[in-house]
């Protein structure tokens, strides 16, 4: 997956790594990459540390 954009609350951004930690808890091949920078920035950062897909 690839996201470019401000990292928002109203973009639903922090739901992306929600979707890559259940792809790849189903055993799917996934990836995020993410192309921006915003207030959520270290929210994101932790979400995906604390689902295991960082």
């Amino acid at each position: 997956m690839l996201y470019m954009g401000r990292l928002m609350d109203t973009k639903g951004v922090l739901d992306l790594v929600d979707v890559l930690a259940n792809l790849t808890g189903q055993g799917r091949d996934a990836a995020l990459i993410v192309a921006g920078v915003g207030p959520l920035d270290q929210a994101m950062r932790r979400r995906a540390a604390d689902r295991g897909v960082a």
